[in-house]
């Protein structure tokens, strides 16, 4: 989703200006929670992985649910415009007429049937949840993160970079970073750039023999900004590694995993959370917390929080020595 800016300032004179408190915020939303299972038994199944626009879906009486939609975004230029951070859907019971969970929009794997892994991600999405019967199955794996800046192109290059892809598109430069190490941007003067950070996608939870299959992948944090400064020095790239999905065993009763969270994504200073594993289909599993929260797999129990923070925000474009009030408090 990226940053959402709240502020609504009211100019009463040429010397005093007011706002609310409450508007004087800077929210920046990663990516949102991973869906509800079902009570297990019966042909129920497992939450889908929260996506970067969207909640995982619920699980309902005779499937699982749908990881949530990821995010269009048009930086790298191309044809049709690509969504990025879907999460990954839950794996279903053995019911045959169970149906699994559906992939978010932007890469986001499918659940298991029954026997039936949960499908890997793809296009920096996370990966779907098991399905279940024995042999218990495993989840599908998430991608690794991606780190795309875009600048206004200028001969000669007034930058240096290691580790990325340079493409033109229009009158712009485009790198996209999807290396997890070893990776810089270097300006040689200061100009503005637009980036997208995404943080690695998660695997989805494996399932267990006779409960509900295991829980969607929750997506990468996903931030992004059409203006941001930079300046002559060396700023370091690193792209979140994906995460595995949660490996099934082969001996019925016998422990599962869940899905194993994505790393952090960042640039300079702008860190996107990588996403929370899939909730493993048996007792005792835990959906992880992340950029997007992961699916749960049984209730009771919990579902993977996504991320979002505030910050406070001070009105800049004011005149000099303009005093504020906060119309709510009255300082």
């Amino acid at each position: 989703m990226g940053k959402v800016y709240s502020m609504a300032i009211k100019y009463l004179d040429s010397k005093r200006i007011s706002l609310l408190e409450a508007d004087r915020t800077l929210t920046v939303v990663q990516g949102f929670d991973g869906g509800l299972a079902t009570p297990s038994g019966g042909n129920s199944g497992a939450g889908g992985g929260g996506g970067s626009s969207q909640v995982g879906g619920d699980a309902g009486a005779s499937g699982s649910g749908n990881g949530g939609n990821g995010t269009a975004n048009d930086i790298t230029g191309a044809s049709p415009t690509p969504y990025y951070a879907g999460g990954g859907g839950g794996g279903v019971w053995v019911s045959a007429t169970g149906s699994i969970g559906t992939g978010g929009s932007g890469g986001g794997g499918n659940g298991g049937a029954k026997n039936n892994a949960g499908s890997n991600a793809t296009l920096y999405g996370s990966g779907g949840g098991g399905g279940s019967d024995a042999p218990e199955n495993n989840g599908g794996n998430g991608s690794d993160g991606i780190v795309i800046l875009r600048f206004t192109k200028v001969t000669p290059d007034q930058f240096g970079q290691v580790g990325g892809t340079e493409t033109t598109v229009g009158s712009d430069t485009v790198i996209t970073y999807t290396a997890t190490s070893g990776t810089t941007f270097t300006p040689t003067s200061a100009f503005n750039v637009r980036y997208l950070v995404i943080g690695g996608g998660s695997g989805g939870g494996s399932s267990f023999s006779g409960w509900v299959g295991g829980g969607g992948g929750g997506a990468g944090g996903y931030i992004t900004s059409t203006s941001h400064a930079v300046t002559a020095q060396a700023y370091t790239i690193v792209v979140g590694a994906k995460g595995t999905g949660g490996v099934g065993t082969t001996t019925a009763g016998a422990s599962t995993a869940n899905g194993v969270n994505g790393g952090n994504s960042s640039f300079d200073g702008i860190t996107a959370i990588g996403g929370g594993g899939g909730a493993q289909g048996t007792t005792g599993g835990v959906a992880g917390d992340g950029g997007s929260g992961g699916g749960q797999f049984s209730t009771p129990g919990n579902i993977g929080q996504g991320t979002t923070t505030s910050s406070d925000v001070t009105p800049t474009n004011v005149q000099d020595n303009s005093i504020l009030v906060e119309k709510d408090t009255g300082r």
